[in-house]
């Protein structure tokens, strides 16, 4: 990556950063394998939830960008923080370059930064083609899963699914609101997890995979219990009309032929990378 100009605010900087992509390509991001790994933190409170019900520390709580590195590993790919521009951007330091242009505003460094980021990740998600594994479980709706690279999945992307999810049917649930489309890539984790864990015949590995999709599950469980608090239940027949839609939408495609495409990736033989540029 070119140096690049001095004293550029974050508008300035994602456009110069956008042209650097679109000059460099897909080699920005180490190249694709046909597997790409997301990640996003969940709400704090939630990791400290599952810190206390887990009995420890909450530093000793696993997070997703541990788990997404995981996952990367066994798909043979990287997540966006180990490609070659993610790494180019953490040895820059945006910090560091945004605290001339925004007088040493703490609050304004990091929302540049953080929108920097964002631009990366959408275009890492246009790019990207192929299968989309997830690690996002009780993420945070303001980190840049939610905000970003899920609206970019359903706007434009070559992926085909998330989870073995087809991308199609995201964008499908996406029109009952953002947040269904969301807990369709949740379930859809969990489920992959789940597989992933019965077909393991290493019986260690088997209860780390399990124990694994239990800590996923009590985050997404503590996201549906937030999203209930203070309001008021729906009614029975909205209940019932909402779980139709559903179902309506879910049999427009073949789940015996997700399910098989679940066990293919949980049995995946890694691919090789492609070669990083130095």
């Amino acid at each position: 990556m070119m140096t690049p100009p001095p004293n550029m605010d974050a508008d300035e900087f994602c456009l110069w950063l956008k042209e650097q992509i679109a000059l460099e390509g897909d080699a920005v991001f180490g190249g694709f394998n046909g597997f790409l790994v997301l990640y996003s933190g969940p709400i704090k409170a939630f990791r400290e939830a599952l810190a206390t019900l887990l009995g420890r520390p909450v530093k000793g709580v696993k997070s997703n960008f541990d788990r997404g590195r995981k996952q990367a590993a066994f798909f043979g790919t990287d997540i966006l923080d180990e490609t070659h521009i993610g790494r180019w951007l953490i040895d820059f330091d945006l910090d560091d370059y945004f605290l001339g242009t925004y007088s040493a505003d703490p609050d304004q460094i990091r929302c540049a930064t953080y929108r920097v980021w964002a631009t990366v990740s959408e275009e890492l998600i246009r790019r990207a083609f192929g299968k989309a594994r997830t690690a996002v479980c009780g993420a945070d709706p303001a980190r840049v899963f939610r905000r970003h690279e899920l609206p970019q999945i359903i706007k434009d992307t070559k992926l085909n699914t998330v989870n073995s999810l087809p991308v199609q049917l995201v964008k499908d649930f996406s029109k009952m609101g953002m947040v269904e489309a969301y807990r369709q890539i949740c379930k859809f984790e969990l489920l992959s997890l789940r597989y992933q864990a019965r077909l393991e015949t290493d019986p260690v590995k088997a209860a780390t995979l399990r124990e694994e999709w239990r800590e996923r599950w009590n985050l997404y469980k503590q996201h549906l219990g937030r999203c209930r608090k203070g309001r008021k239940p729906p009614s029975p027949k909205r209940t019932a009309a909402l779980r139709n839609r559903r179902k309506r939408m879910r049999a427009r495609y073949d789940f015996e032929a997700i399910k098989t495409s679940i066990i293919a990736d949980s049995t995946h033989v890694p691919f090789v990378l492609s070669a990083v540029p130095a």
